[in-house]
């Protein structure tokens, strides 16, 4: 992996997956631990045939607990009434006996690192814990099951570009950096995205004649003062990993840790020490990887400036002229799939 410049794209740990289970699951989990698995993210672990149920609070700097708290209600209510919807008539039988008896939900946080309140410990263990009685409140008064998980923490790549906050735990990439988005060949957003200039290149291995995919460039400029990727070393990241996994999470913090060329030994000695808690992590270099047209890449002021300036404002209301065929499927993307994972 250190030879390889590649990274570690996610780690699955079954042999200590029902040990970091809180009680109440492991006695419904026990019987399915060999078909266990995970969602592409490695927030949610699932029995076969089950699905993943998310939700998320953003939190803003100005937010108290009391506001993070009120919104854990919220995304908890959400999820609640999300996991009565079990209704699966093209799918087998499994589907709906494993998603009604857990009952899972995905309750999570996106903007860790933009406010310091949601870093201490007994506001993360408050949040849980209330996250967890709401959902059993409003699981009797809908007639199901309370959760056998509630807490998680997904990556939030897409979401926070939409909301302008730190993605999940992760901190903000750098000052200025190049945002890459993947588009079908055949959304209308491509069309509309490639006449007002933006720049994009085809998909790694593939041709612009023939390509199905393109990959956009947006610049992004960082808020003043916030934290960046390199304030913080890879120990400090995984320490703020446990924290979460500890306090917060029923599931899994998902998180992708940057490993500087002198970390590497530190933080395989970690991952050894901490291997009864580990799971939902993925490693890449912090310099010199050799992901092809990674979705974050730092770059200089002046080359923002000059993006910037060649990007401009996009008139987003002329999608409706490129809308001329439903493409409804062929254009969304799953909450846990594609861009929206930081996981590299």
């Amino acid at each position: 992996m250190i030879k390889s410049n590649s990274g570690e794209r996610g780690i699955f740990n079954r042999g200590d997956l029902l040990a970091q289970m809180p009680e109440r699951r492991r006695e419904l989990f026990e019987n399915f631990i060999d078909q266990a698995g995970t969602n592409p993210c490695g927030e949610i672990n699932l029995r076969s045939k089950q699905f993943c149920n998310l939700t998320c609070i953003v939190v803003r700097p100005e937010d108290t607990a009391k506001d993070m708290k009120r919104k854990i209600k919220l995304a908890t209510i959400l999820g609640t009434y999300q996991a009565s919807l079990t209704n699966f008539p093209y799918l087998s039988k499994e589907w709906t006996t494993n998603c009604r008896e857990e009952a899972l939900l995905g309750v999570s946080i996106t903007g860790y690192w933009d406010n310091e309140t949601i870093r201490k410990e007994n506001v993360l263990q408050e949040l849980r814990d209330y996250s967890v009685k709401v959902n059993k409140d409003y699981a009797k008064r809908f007639g199901i099951n309370h959760s056998a998980s509630v807490t998680c923490i997904k990556p939030s790549g897409n979401s926070s570009q939409l909301l302008d906050t730190s993605s999940g735990m992760h901190p903000r990439y750098a000052k200025y950096y190049v945002r890459r988005i993947r588009v079908s060949a055949t959304d209308p957003l491509f069309h509309l995205l490639k006449d007002q200039h933006v720049p994009y290149h085809p998909e790694v291995g593939q041709h612009e004649d023939t390509a199905t995919t393109f990959v956009f460039e947006f610049p992004v400029k960082s808020p003043d003062g916030a934290i960046l990727k390199d304030d913080l070393s890879a120990l400090d990241l995984l320490e703020h990993w446990k924290k979460l996994k500890m306090q917060f999470t029923e599931h899994n913090p998902s998180v992708t840790i940057y490993v500087g060329d002198d970390e590497w030994i530190t933080v395989a000695n970690w991952v050894y020490k901490n291997w009864d808690i580990v799971g939902g992590l993925s490693f890449l270099p912090r310099t010199d990887h050799v992901y092809q047209l990674a979705p974050y890449e730092e770059i200089d002021e002046e080359t923002y400036n000059t993006l910037e300036n060649q990007v401009g404002k996009i008139d987003f209301s002329q999608l409706v002229l490129y809308e001329k065929n439903d493409n409804t499927t062929g254009a969304k993307e799953y909450a846990c799939l594609g861009g929206s994972c930081e996981i590299i």
